[in-house]
């Protein structure tokens, strides 16, 4: 058998510790997908010369920290790209505000179908998040 185990320390109550962001941080591993082509329902990993010359380390956006990221992923019909979060604090109704390192040319609240709900205002490639109440989430569409 294996087992893995995580100990957060905080002082104060379960909102002020960020418990929701810090769990999910822990548990939550990035899925990532190599891009392959498909020959014969085989799948064939091509190799081509590909400079490396990507940064380190880089960021999409970032966000205050209030709500807890859940998804980020390409819309379905769409060329943009969707993000969820949600409130994980007790009690607590809390907003965030979302700030993008590109150029935003559309921003909407959308369903979980990802259809527009409504028109988000873009200030400075900066969106602010409805308040949310606990155990609710948002989903945001955006385009660059």
């Amino acid at each position: 058998m294996k087992f893995s185990f995580s100990a957060y320390y905080y002082q104060g109550n379960v909102n002020s510790g960020e418990v929701a962001n810090s769990a999910k941080i822990a548990n939550t591993r990035p899925l990532v997908y190599e891009y392959a082509d498909f020959l014969n329902s085989r799948l064939i990993f091509t190799q081509s010369e590909v400079q490396k010359d990507l940064f380190v380390s880089d960021s999409l956006f970032k966000t205050n920290g209030h709500l807890t990221l859940s998804v980020i992923k390409k819309a379905e019909e769409r060329p943009g790209m969707i993000v969820r979060l949600y409130n994980g604090h007790v009690d607590d109704e809390l907003d965030d505000t979302i700030m993008f390192e590109k150029t935003i040319t559309k921003a909407e609240l959308v369903d979980l179908k990802e259809e527009t709900i409504g028109a988000l205002e873009v200030y400075s490639n900066t969106i602010k998040v409805p308040t949310q109440k606990h155990a609710k989430f948002v989903t945001v569409y955006v385009e660059f």
